[in-house]
């Protein structure tokens, strides 16, 4: 049966979680039509509609306890986050990308001024890149 179906024989417009229990107890139940399921449920009888109503609230109660427990998760995976963060930062010894940069200039320079150098030229340029890469600076 449809939630529109639903709606148009009770006259009431249920919530996702109170049509899902209506529609899992009609599909579980023995009616000979879709009226008369909705007609029983009218009338509440044989607690149809009190179970049907207990069953939306128990999911949504689950459901607000998985928000809650996803709520603490995410702020312990926040925490943890920025701890990592801070021992990121704190290992790089506040290095930043200019300073590297920087060093860099200076050992190519040094490294330069002598012809017979272009093997250690390039050992520190191979050494710099994968610095960078380490430091997570592009």
């Amino acid at each position: 049966m449809l939630q529109g179906e639903f709606e148009t024989l009770t006259g009431i417009f249920p919530d996702v979680l109170l049509y899902e229990a209506a529609e899992q107890e009609y599909n579980n139940g023995n009616y000979a039509s879709k009226a008369e399921f909705c007609d029983c449920f009218k009338a509440d009888e044989d607690g149809i509609a009190t179970r049907c109503q207990k069953i939306a609230n128990e999911r949504f109660f689950e459901m607000e306890k998985q928000r809650d427990d996803l709520i603490i998760a995410n702020e312990k995976l926040r925490r943890e986050l920025d701890d990592l963060t801070k021992r990121v930062n704190a290992l790089r010894g506040g290095v930043g990308e200019k300073d590297i940069r920087a060093a860099m200039q200076q050992a190519y320079h040094a490294a330069a001024c002598d012809d017979c150098q272009a093997d250690t030229i390039l050992h520190m340029v191979w050494g710099f890149d994968y610095l960078l890469r380490a430091l997570g600076v592009e």
